[in-house]
């Protein structure tokens, strides 16, 4: 396997099942048939399934593709969808969502114990550190508190993230637990709030969320100027994507079923767009296989 020597970093998110889209971005960023030049790297932000027509397609796609490079030249985070299915907070999905990507909740679950599946990355692109979460770590969280580094901070994430999947059960098996393993299961929810935690903001009970759930507009922007730490990140679906001011918050996400790529000059740390592939329908598909 060749060695990489990234001199570009192509950071992708919510893809959604939307896998002819996700394609054509790739092959537009010289990535055709699974195969990364020596000189990119591959970051994708997560949410890889539901809405479209193909979660498995993509979600398999990403991993061989992880499998197929050199460590670290491929890096799949997190989203609440995959976290939805690996015992993280539970949303609304129709039964038929829940009953098809059940047969990837192991792959989730087994890529989260080794770390092939994290929660968060540090990406250095000229002289500036960005920390790259699904959806954003809320300066009011504790651990954004404590002055560490984008480096320590994504240490730190995935230490607990590891930690949540090697001991707790996927949330569709959860009505099988015994009162004690309920009890377990629920204390490292508990202790695992900064991936997890659902802010009020989000429609949730905690006052601030976790990784997977922060939202750009609504927690991140209005505190920008506390974030000790320049974000990527996904999570919303905002019509392009986004620096915003200040530069220490850039949002890449697209509407569903548009593919995007934030392009990262890794010598420079010019940040620029690809262009944007596929159509809005107008209506946003809620069904796992699509309708």
């Amino acid at each position: 396997m060749q060695t990489f020597q990234p001199t570009q970093a192509i950071v992708i998110s919510d893809s959604h099942g939307f896998m002819e889209q996700l394609v054509q971005l790739l092959a537009a960023v010289d990535i055709v048939d699974g195969v990364i030049p020596p000189h990119i790297q591959l970051i994708h932000l997560g949410d890889t399934v539901d809405r479209g027509p193909d979660s498995p397609g993509v979600f398999n796609l990403l991993r061989k593709m992880q499998q197929d490079h050199p460590e670290g030249q491929v890096i799949r985070l997190i989203g609440n969808h995959e976290f939805h299915y690996c015992g993280g907070p539970v949303f609304y999905q129709s039964l038929e969502d829940e009953e098809a990507v059940t047969p990837l909740a192991d792959a989730m679950r087994e890529d989260g114990k080794s770390g092939n599946l994290g929660f968060a990355y540090a990406l250095t692109a000229g002289d500036k550190d960005w920390l790259c979460v699904h959806g954003g770590l809320d300066p009011r969280q504790r651990l954004a508190q404590k002055g560490l580094s984008a480096t320590e901070l994504a240490e730190r994430l995935n230490v607990i993230g590891t930690d949540f999947f090697n001991k707790t059960v996927h949330r569709w098996r959860s009505a099988g637990l015994s009162p004690e393993e309920r009890e377990t299961q629920e204390q490292l929810e508990a202790d695992a709030s900064v991936l997890t935690g659902v802010s009020r903001a989000r429609g949730g009970y905690e006052q601030v969320s976790g990784v997977t759930w922060c939202d750009v507009i609504e927690e991140l922007v209005p505190c920008q100027e506390e974030i000790k730490v320049s974000q990527i990140v996904g999570h919303r679906a905002h019509l392009e994507i986004t620096l915003y001011p200040g530069g220490k918050l850039v949002g890449v996400n697209v509407p569903y079923g548009v593919a995007q790529a934030l392009i990262v000059d890794l010598k420079t740390g010019e940040m620029t767009v690809s262009e944007q592939f596929g159509e809005l329908s107008g209506e946003i598909a809620t069904k796992f296989y699509g309708s």
